[in-house]
C-alpha cells in the first residue's frame, strides 16, 4: 500500500479543527491526518509520531504560530511548514516569512489546500529519506552568488532611487529571485500572484518592504560559502541567467503571450536550481557526479541519478513546489531536459527553455553540438526550421 502523507493541523479553535476534519474527510485514503488544539498540543504530537506537513494557525495563546513553526524548524527541519490563518498584521508576516514555506489565507477552499499539499508531497516522496529532503526545507538551502548580497546591501543603502539596481541584482541571482517569487506566490503580503515575472514581483513588493526584509529578517541572509564549489556555482548561475534571457527571446520570437514569455524567463533562470543546491550542500557527492559524467561520457542527469538516486530535476521541482512557485515553472524545471520523453504538439515555454539550454551548452560541450537538429521533440512539434533563428538570438540579431 502506498505510504500516506502525515499531516498535522493546528488551531486553538476546536470548531475550526472539526470543520477541517469534515472538509478533508475524502483525503483519508492518501493522508494520515492529526489535529492539535493549540501549539503545545502540536509539539506533544510531533514528539510522538513522524509528521511530513504541519498546517498551523497564526494567532494562538501561549505558543502562537510563529513560536510553534520556529520550534518545529529547529527540532524537525524536514517538516513542511504551512500557515493557514486569517488576516495578519504586517509585523506578524515579517516574523513568519523566513520560517513558513507558504501562507494560505482563511477561508481557504478545500481544493486549494489539497492541491497545495499534494503538489509538494508529489515531489517530496521522490527524495525519500535522503538528507537533501531536510536541506530543502531549510531557509539556507538556496545559495546566492558571492557578490550579490553586498551589491544588494549597497543598492538598498542608496535609497529608492536605486530600486532598478535592486531589481537587476535580484533578477540575475537564482537564490534571491526564488525567495522573491516565494513572497508573491503565497499570501504573505496580499493575494497570491504566482504568475508574476521576477521584476514585477519586486515592483509588487516595493522598495521599502524588500529593504525591510533584507535588513530585518532572515529571508535574504547569505549562506555560508563553499570554497570548493564557488567557481562551479558562479558558472552555473551565469549559465542560468543566459538561458533565462535566451528563453524569453525565443518565446517572444515565437509570438508567445506576455505571460508565457515571463514563464520562459523565470523557468530559464530556475531550470538548474536543483543542481545549484546539490553542488552547494553536497559538494563531495557532486564532485563524484562530475567525475562520473566525465569518465563515463554520460549526462550530468545520468551521473546524478547514479550518485544520488534522483536528479536535480526532482530537487528543483520539490523546492519550487514547496515555496508555492507557479506550477507551470515547476513543470518546466522537472521536464525541460526530458522533452524527448513527453508528447507535445506545439511550441510552449518548455520548448524555449529546452532550446535555450541546448544552444548555450553547445559553446562548452562538444558532445552537445547540433543536438537540436537531432531532437525528436523539436521535429514532433514542427520547429526544425526555426532552429537557425533561435541560434541567431544568442548574439541579439533578432529580438
Amino acid at each position: 500500500m502506498e505510504n500516506k502523507t502525515n499531516i498535522l493541523f493546528v488551531d486553538d479553535d476546536p470548531n475550526i479543527l472539526a470543520g477541517l476534519r469534515r472538509m478533508l474527510r475524502r483525503c483519508r485514503d492518501k493522508w494520515q491526518m492529526f489535529f492539535a488544539c493549540g501549539g503545545q498540543d502540536a509539539l506533544n504530537q510531533i514528539s510522538l509520531q513522524e509528521i511530513d506537513v504541519i498546517v498551523s494557525d497564526m494567532r494562538m495563546p501561549e505558543i502562537d504560530g510563529v513560536k510553534l513553526l520556529s520550534a518545529v524548524a529547529k527540532s524537525n527541519p524536514e517538516v513542511i511548514r504551512l500557515v493557514l490563518s486569517g488576516q495578519a498584521e504586517k509585523e506578524e508576516m515579517l516574523s513568519i516569512v523566513g520560517i513558513a514555506h507558504q501562507f494560505l489565507s482563511k477561508p481557504c477552499n478545500s481544493e486549494v489546500l489539497q492541491t497545495t499539499i499534494d503538489r509538494i508531497s508529489q515531489w517530496q516522496c521522490k527524495l525519500e529519506h535522503h538528507p537533501a529532503r531536510r536541506v530543502l526545507t531549510q531557509a539556507e538551502a538556496i545559495p546566492s552568488l558571492k557578490g550579490s548580497y553586498s551589491k544588494l546591501a549597497e543598492a538598498f543603502d542608496n535609497g529608492p532611487s536605486s530600486f532598478d539596481r535592486v531589481k537587476g541584482v535580484i533578477c540575475q541571482d537564482v537564490g534571491l529571485a526564488t525567495k522573491t517569487l516565494q513572497l508573491v506566490s503565497s499570501s504573505f503580503f496580499g493575494s497570491p500572484q504566482p504568475k508574476r515575472s521576477i521584476k514585477s514581483a519586486c515592483d509588487l513588493l516595493g522598495f521599502e518592504l524588500l529593504s525591510h526584509l533584507f535588513f530585518k529578517t532572515t529571508l535574504f541572509n547569505p549562506v555560508q560559502q563553499n570554497i570548493a564549489t564557488d567557481a562551479f556555482l558562479a558558472d552555473l548561475s551565469s549559465h542560468s541567467f543566459q538561458v533565462s534571457n535566451l528563453a524569453s527571446k525565443i518565446a517572444r520570437h515565437n509570438k508567445c503571450s506576455t505571460q508565457e514569455i515571463d514563464i520562459s524567463r523565470n523557468a530559464g533562470l530556475l531550470h538548474d536550481i536543483g543542481r545549484l543546491i546539490l553542488a552547494h550542500n553536497f559538494s563531495d557527492s557532486y564532485a563524484e557526479v562530475l567525475k562520473t559524467a566525465k569518465q563515463k561520457c554520460v549526462s550530468l542527469e545520468s551521473a546524478e541519478f547514479e550518485v544520488f538516486g534522483f536528479t536535480q530535476n526532482e530537487v528543483g521541482a520539490f523546492l519550487l513546489a514547496l515555496l508555492g512557485i507557479d506550477p507551470a515553472i515547476v513543470n518546466i524545471v522537472s521536464t525541460y531536459n526530458r522533452c524527448e520523453q513527453i508528447e507535445d504538439d506545439g511550441f510552449s515555454p518548455v520548448t524555449a527553455v529546452f532550446a535555450a539550454n541546448h544552444i548555450l551548452n553547445e559553446k562548452d560541450l562538444p558532445n552537445q553540438q547540433r543536438m537540436l537538429e537531432k531532437s525528436k521533440y523539436v521535429r514532433q512539434i514542427g520547429c526544425q526550421g526555426q532552429i537557425p533563428e533561435w541560434r541567431s538570438l544568442v548574439e541579439g540579431q533578432m529580438i
